[in-house]
């Protein structure tokens, strides 16, 4: 296929069909309009191509159109990216540093590290990391003065996924704690087959 159907031809007769709109804009473009939308589709369907099999068809016009603005403005989408991905890790710090099993287990050995648990009793009795302590979530800032003896120490906040432990964090950290969580909760702890008791 020559001219400004070439460019869709790589694509095969699938991306013919989805690219919709996009070709009419194509064809029925002046010459240097034709030259700009020729570099955009290109870009967009070969994008497009790999989402192609499971994106309703629906769907599909409108990743396109978000490629299309996306490649005409490339400097307002890349603040954009920039500034999302600055907030995304500002509320993480936020809500403290996130460890690993391994990384929590390490504290606890080095006496560096104190467990806070901040699920219900019920919860807790059921089986919780050994040596943690048991200050429900809702009842933590009133019991914080119960944590003093331990600022010098991180404590590490468990919850039972790993949802609610950040907020915990959080408040601890403006009493001028150090204060992490174990990312994912005590879930995470029982996937990775660590020790609980009872």
């Amino acid at each position: 296929m020559a001219g400004s159907d070439g460019v869709f031809a790589r694509g095969g007769p699938e991306a013919v069909a989805w690219g919709g709109d996009l070709l009419k804009t194509v064809r029925h473009s002046t010459a240097p309009e034709r030259s700009r939308h020729r570099r955009t589709a290109f870009g967009g369907l070969t994008g497009l191509c790999i989402l192609a099999g499971i994106l309703p068809s629906r769907n599909r016009v409108m990743l396109a159109n978000l490629i299309e603005f996306a490649t005409t403005h490339f400097i307002l989408s890349g603040l954009f990216v920039i500034i999302l991905a600055l907030l995304i890790f500002t509320e993480l710090q936020k809500g403290g540093q996130s460890l690993s099993s391994r990384e929590v287990t390490a504290l606890i050995n080095s006496d560096q590290g104190v467990v806070v648990d901040i699920r219900n009793k019920k919860e807790f009795d059921a089986g919780h990391i050994v040596g943690a302590l048991n200050i429900p979530l809702d009842k933590l800032t009133a019991r914080v003065a119960e944590l003093e003896k331990h600022k010098a120490k991180t404590i590490i906040l468990v919850d039972a996924m790993g949802q609610q432990a950040g907020t915990a964090a959080r408040d601890l950290k403006k009493a001028g704690f150090t204060a992490a969580r174990l990312g994912g909760g005590i879930a995470t702890w029982r996937g990775d087959n660590l020790p609980v008791v009872k």
